[in-house]
């Protein structure tokens, strides 16, 4: 899926979507190095 689709479908940018998904990619990599 595109960023451009993933922003249609919750109704954001292309842009937008980039950064949400690079901040939760962020958080869970450094939620699982805690846990590691």
């Amino acid at each position: 899926m595109s960023f451009a689709e993933i922003g249609q479908v919750l109704g954001i940018s292309e842009d937008a979507a980039k950064m949400r998904t690079h901040r939760v990619l962020g958080a869970l990599r450094s939620s699982l190095e805690r846990k590691a």
